[in-house]
């Protein structure tokens, strides 16, 4: 690196092993330079170099320079100087445009690889166009189907399912008989019969059909609640289920007692049973035979409704807790 040379001052030329050299030391001047000569020509010399050193940056030149070695510098240099060359950027639009061929290929590749499989899937062979790399030849080949086979083993799986369908009908038939017959033959046990022998049919409503228990469970509409135990009860068709067999019996309601929730019945079988009704509506163990409409009115307003403040038909006896026909 090349600098400004060092300002002169109180200095001496002294000899040394590369020629003469700067001495800041006054008591140093060598004797041959103390005659007149040496003097002037000494004198001289620093006067070019306070010259030099004086003159502006653009007068000086080459010879004004001191080269003075920076080791950081030199190896910063070096390091730089022995970096890999970069890779050229190439032109504008260059990178864009191999962008743009890349994807153009990617296209035609997936393109060529669906028409081959769609071949395939229909039995026909797939001949790829010519130019192309061997390597992609190979990758759209495929195991074409075979079409007939498909279809045979596909007809063969429709016949098993109707085959399969109409042995499952016949069973079905063989076990239960078909919705038309079981309707007639629910309509037929609907069919109104005649009173039992021993059975008062006077106590029941007219018109009433005798059905005998029945094992069907009762729709959810048709359970009893708390607040159907009220006069209204009286002269309804209930059905209660028997945890004996599991069957629900019908019977006719002769005498109720709202504030007690005791109820007297009376069955097809022509028995009478006094029983506490609100346990079982609890249970969910009576059910209408039919629900009538004037058994869930509304509230007339607060607190109506409640079993307590239902109010006893003119029909009850003086001195007697329960409402008779």
């Amino acid at each position: 690196m090349k600098v400004d040379p060092v300002a002169p001052g109180l200095f001496t030329i002294v000899p040394s092993a590369h020629g003469w050299d700067l001495s800041f030391d006054a008591l140093q001047v060598p004797e041959q330079a103390r005659g007149l000569d040496q003097g002037a020509e000494l004198m001289r010399r620093a006067q070019d170099l306070w010259t030099a050193w004086r003159r502006p940056w653009h007068a000086r030149g080459e010879a004004d320079m001191v080269e003075v070695l920076m080791p950081r510098l030199v190896r910063r240099e070096a390091r730089r100087r022995t970096l890999v060359a970069a890779e050229p950027a190439g032109l504008p639009g260059e990178r864009d445009a191999a962008l743009r061929l890349q994807r153009a290929q990617s296209k035609v590749h997936a393109s060529l690889q669906r028409a081959a499989k769609l071949c395939a899937a229909a039995g026909e062979e797939f001949v790829a166009p010519e130019g192309l790399d061997p390597a992609l030849v190979e990758g759209l080949r495929f195991q074409r189907v075979d079409a007939a086979a498909i279809e045979a083993a596909a007809a063969e799986v429709v016949a098993a399912q109707a085959a399969r369908a109409s042995a499952e009908r016949e069973a079905t038939d063989a076990v239960a008989p078909p919705a038309a017959a079981r309707r007639r033959r629910r309509a037929r046990r609907r069919r109104a019969r005649p009173a039992p022998a021993g059975v008062d049919a006077a106590l029941f409503p007219p018109g009433y059909a005798f059905r005998g228990p029945s094992s069907a469970t009762p729709a959810k509409s048709q359970i009893l609640k708390r607040r159907d135990i009220n006069a209204r009860l009286r002269g309804q068709t209930v059905q209660l289920r028997w945890p004996d067999d599991g069957l629900w019996y019908p019977a006719v309601v002769l005498a109720v007692n709202p504030p007690a929730g005791t109820a007297e019945l009376y069955y097809e079988t022509g028995d009478r049973e006094l029983l506490d009704i609100a346990v079982l509506v609890h249970a969910g163990e009576v059910a209408w035979t039919h629900v009538p409409a004037e058994a869930r009115p509304p509230l007339a307003g607060p607190g109506a409704g409640r079993p307590g403040d239902q109010a006893l038909s003119p029909a009850q006896e003086p001195g007697s807790p329960f409402v008779y026909m």
